[in-house]
């Protein structure tokens, strides 16, 4: 879980489960079958609109919506104090005391918790006179969001997720990742060191490799579904 969205794959064998194919540039960007399909070998993973720049609004039915809209890095969640306004995953976070704002990143950057509590007044505003602060289970929403999608991913490939473990990473993954791991009965929850760059890491470990696509000449082979283009690994 980053700034922006949250993924989630399945691991057997310590391996991570292989899609044939991976989708870019779509119109809808949660929304499979929008995009441009590329028939090559990638992680299959799960995206939502979840992360710890996600801004929280009321909709036009008086509920409380997050995602899939974030600040972002620039100008960040409220608290970042970089001219942000609007609250975020992070600003509730802070708020309810998930983080530490005098020792974020260590200490090097301070969260300014006003900035988050106002912010976060201003969305309770518009939802009713004595709403002050987010209250504690406004974060189990999230959770809820995250282990949906991961129940949803692993019920379509025919895993039980239950007794699982889960590992989590990324910025900010291991402060949701409790009550993530609690609604998918998981049995543990793995915190790797210097998490919130593991992915960078991984990119980094990665041994290189070559995909060799080749496509059928038009009337040589059905031009159709998975036939339309071969691909080998190395």
């Amino acid at each position: 879980m980053g700034g922006t969205t949250a993924k989630a794959c399945l691991i057997e064998d310590r391996k991570p489960l292989i899609a044939s194919s991976f989708e870019v540039d779509r119109i809808y960007r949660f929304r499979e079958g929008s995009g441009m399909p590329l028939i090559i070998p990638s992680i299959d993973m799960i995206e939502i609109g979840a992360g710890g720049g996600s801004i929280a609004n009321i909709d036009s039915l008086g509920l409380l919506k997050v995602g899939p809209r974030s600040a972002g890095s620039a100008p960040g969640p409220a608290c970042y104090g970089q001219g942000g306004k609007d609250p975020t995953v992070t600003d509730a976070d802070l708020a309810l005391g998930l983080l530490d704002g005098d020792n974020f990143l260590g200490g090097d950057m301070r969260l300014d918790k006003q900035a988050s509590e106002a912010a976060l007044w201003r969305l309770g505003e518009s939802w009713g006179p004595t709403w002050r602060r987010p209250p504690p289970g406004s974060t189990g929403w999230f959770a809820e969001t995250m282990a949906a999608a991961a129940r949803t991913h692993a019920t379509d490939r025919g895993v039980d997720h239950r007794g699982l473990p889960l590992l989590a990473f990324g910025g900010a993954g291991p402060v949701h990742a409790c009550a993530v791991g609690a609604l998918l009965e998981s049995t543990s929850v793995i915190f790797p060191p210097n998490a919130s760059v593991l992915s960078a890491f991984g990119t980094l470990l990665r041994r290189c490799g070559s995909i060799w696509c080749v496509a059928p000449r038009a009337g040589s082979t059905p031009w159709t579904g998975a036939m339309s283009t071969a691909c080998w690994v190395r």
